[in-house]
């Protein structure tokens, strides 16, 4: 009888063991194949890149243009559009910024940010100028800027002057500054 029960014994032991080693194998086996998915993954996206495979962005400037892009896209202007002329200039300097910066280099991505660029404009403005023909007038213009070796540095907002007659009227201070044939000049 003792014998009897203890060859059961070792016989459950050994399932028991045969169990564990399965099901750590097939732990393995199935954390393996999900970090692997997760490395395919990391490799493969690219939140950078635009629907159609190119890059949304200089590589050397993706850092800055990835989060700067991501500001003015997230900028909700419908629901909480800028309360100051100093907001609305704000916004429109980012976007002036990443557009003649040479950070962009996707047509797609260009026009992303020309569409939410045009959202602060007035309607007569807007009335005055057709989107797709801003859009192939900005893509000529930034070329010519760019085989010239001209891109913009910074946007920096100043002061605000206010029309002393009629106090809705301001100025918004802007200074650009590019890079001209290796100088900085200042516009």
């Amino acid at each position: 009888m003792e014998k009897n029960k203890s060859s059961r014994q070792v016989r459950v032991h050994k399932r028991k063991s045969t169990f564990v080693v399965g099901l750590v194998v097939g732990l393995s086996a199935i954390a393996a194949a999900f970090l692997a998915a997760i490395l395919l993954g990391v490799l493969f996206y690219n939140p950078a890149e635009t629907s159609d495979g190119l890059l949304k962005f200089n590589s050397e400037k993706e850092k800055i243009a990835s989060k700067l892009y991501d500001k003015i896209q997230q900028t909700d202007l419908e629901n909480h559009y800028p309360t100051t002329p100093e907001g609305v200039v704000d916004f429109y300097n980012d976007t002036f910024y990443m557009i003649y910066s040479n950070m962009i280099e996707s047509d797609e991505t260009l026009k992303e940010i020309l569409i939410r660029q045009r959202e602060v404009y007035s309607s007569e403005l807007l009335e005055s100028s057709n989107q797709e023909v801003q859009l192939s007038n900005l893509k000529l213009h930034l070329a010519n800027l760019y085989k010239s070796g001209n891109i913009c540095l910074n946007v920096e907002r100043k002061g605000t002057v206010y029309d002393e007659e009629n106090a809705k009227n301001c100025q918004v201070q802007v200074i650009m500054y590019y890079n001209t044939f290796g100088s900085i000049y200042r516009n």
